[in-house]
C-alpha cells in the first residue's frame, strides 16, 4: 500500500540519447508490383543525412510523462517509378 509520503518526492527529469543499428531485408509490394529490399547497416550509414534518437522522462509525485522519439533521414541518388505498373 502506498503512503502519502511516496507522492511527496521531488520532481525529476531525465534525458537520454541513444544509438540503434539496424538493417532491412525483405520484400515490399504496391498492388501488383513487388520489389526486393536489402540494405545492410553500412548501406544505411552511407546514405544517412541525419539521425536522432532520444528519450525524456519527467516524474512528479504520482504523475509521469515519458516520450521517445526516433528520426532518420536517408537519401539516394537513384529513383524509380511504378506508375506504368499500377494501371
Amino acid at each position: 500500500m502506498m503512503t502519502t509520503s511516496a507522492f511527496a518526492e521531488e520532481p525529476w527529469t531525465e534525458v537520454r540519447l541513444y544509438l540503434f543499428a539496424t538493417e532491412i531485408s525483405g520484400e515490399v509490394q504496391l498492388r501488383n508490383v513487388t520489389a526486393d529490399v536489402d540494405a545492410s547497416f553500412s548501406d544505411i550509414l552511407d546514405k544517412l543525412d541525419m539521425g536522432f534518437m532520444g528519450m525524456v522522462e519527467h516524474r512528479r509525485g504520482k504523475w509521469s510523462f515519458i516520450g521517445d522519439i526516433a528520426y532518420l533521414k536517408v537519401t539516394d541518388e537513384e529513383s524509380s517509378t511504378v506508375r506504368q505498373f499500377l494501371n
